[in-house]
């Protein structure tokens, strides 16, 4: 068995386990596996989903660090496409989570165990416990509630899991899943808190710690089940793992439905200095080609440098053809400046009309789109100079509901975009080269 109730006693006045309050499965095995391992006697900290009254109002009150930048580099663009770069109302909630249990540990005193409600124990974990009381009491005060201290004791599974003789060493490891501190360490966690600005893992175990407050236990005395094996899908970014296991358990319908929420999740956010919208593709093409004259590469329905270019972009909606991820979906995409071409009604009338024509994707699209805005059905109009004439008046509507910065009129020409950079204060090539 790993662990007894006198091993768990000897080290923690107090045993938190952080769970979600609709968590109902975590719970009730949380109500048999924690007695068959030594903890007959803990509290239930209800956690905060990213629904939850208090992530909105931490948004709402700028409370969440925003993007960009990264908040793991700072940067506004990493250049990682699988960097987690953007703070999730779950990471936000799950941080919020464990600040209300340190806020717990600072007013009752003393010192406390914290676990997360899908964490599990090693076969070693009993011995483990008796080793720590007695490494600790040779330090004398060596986890002493008046003494700022961190013990890191459980995290996800890795070459660290496996059985050993049991030491303390100074090298940082996420250990949400379980770790203790005294209600000094607590007190300096509230104290220190203003904003967030990391996830609360890295903020816990690798930005808080003073030189010599924080040790972690090798090997740990457990794992847990989301991140580890997928036994449990993660309360913050669902893992393939977790298909893996439904899949194994031949639970092949659910496997399916989870996959898809992985493909749905996002994690990253990339970031241009310009996104240019528009109705048309013609005018956004034209005005693309005349800023990348001026050293600004924005890409007209591709990826560019300095910015993308692209009709859809105007909603949030997936473009299966678009050419590459910062044009996939506006839901994904963060800018620096936003740009809104115009054009002249008798140039812009026949493109659409024609764009209409000959490729029904974008013709469907809008359509879709406008209905859902501003209640207009295109398809029932039945002249299709109309409808284009429609088309024009409703995107252009789409597009100024998100407060362009500037706008540009491509009859206007290279004058035309000259002037929205000095609006924009970005300086032209031939200026950064002086």
């Amino acid at each position: 068995m790993a662990g007894n109730a006198a091993g768990w006693s000897r080290l923690f006045d107090r045993v938190h386990v952080i769970s979600l309050p609709g968590a109902t499965e975590r719970r009730q095995r949380l109500a048999r596996y924690l007695p068959a391992h030594g903890i007959a006697e803990y509290r239930l900290a209800d956690g905060f989903g990213p629904g939850s009254e208090e992530v909105v109002e931490a948004y709402a009150g700028r409370t969440v660090q925003a993007f960009p930048p990264c908040f793991r580099c700072g940067k506004n663009d990493c250049g990682q496409r699988d960097c987690n770069n953007v703070l999730l109302p779950a990471q936000v909630g799950n941080f919020l989570s464990h600040l209300a249990v340190w806020r717990r540990i600072a007013e009752d005193g003393g010192t406390a165990l914290v676990l997360e409600d899908d964490v599990v124990f090693h076969d070693w974990t009993g011995v483990t416990l008796d080793w720590l009381a007695g490494a600790l009491g040779l330090e004398g005060d060596g986890f002493a509630p008046e003494r700022p201290r961190l013990l890191r004791l459980g995290w996800a599974l890795g070459k660290d899991h496996v059985s050993g003789p049991p030491r303390l060493v100074d090298e940082v490891r996420m250990s949400n899943p379980c770790y203790a501190l005294t209600a000094a360490f607590a007190r300096k966690l509230v104290a220190g808190f203003e904003t967030i600005t990391t996830t609360s893992d890295i903020h816990l175990h690798r930005r808080a710690p003073a030189p010599g407050e924080a040790v972690t236990l090798l090997p740990p005395l457990g794992s847990e089940l989301s991140w580890s094996v997928g036994a449990v899908a993660s309360t913050i970014h669902p893992q393939i793992e977790h298909a893996d296991y439904l899949m194994a358990e031949g639970r092949v319908a659910e496997a399916e439905a989870f996959r898809r929420v992985v493909a749905a999740h996002v994690y990253h956010l990339d970031w241009r200095a310009i996104l240019v919208l528009g109705p048309v593709g013609g005018p956004l093409a034209e005005t693309a080609v005349r800023l990348g004259a001026c050293g600004v590469d924005v890409g007209h329905e591709a990826d560019g440098r300095d910015g993308v270019a692209a009709w859809w972009l105007a909603v949030e909606d997936d473009w299966p053809a678009a050419a590459g991820t910062a044009l996939q979906n506006r839901r994904t995409l963060r800018w620096g400046h936003l740009v809104q071409v115009v054009q002249d009604p008798r140039g812009a009338i026949p493109a659409i009309l024609r764009e209409n024509r000959d490729w029904p994707e974008a013709r469907d699209f809008r359509r879709r789109h406008v209905l859902a805005r501003l209640g207009l059905d295109l398809g029932a109009i039945g002249d299709e100079m109309e409808r284009a004439a429609q088309t024009l008046l409703c995107w252009t509507r789409i597009v100024e509901d998100l407060v362009p910065e500037v706008w540009v009129r491509v009859e206007d020409g290279a004058a035309g975009v000259g002037a929205c950079l000095d609006r924009l204060g970005i300086r032209r090539a031939e200026e950064r080269a002086e």
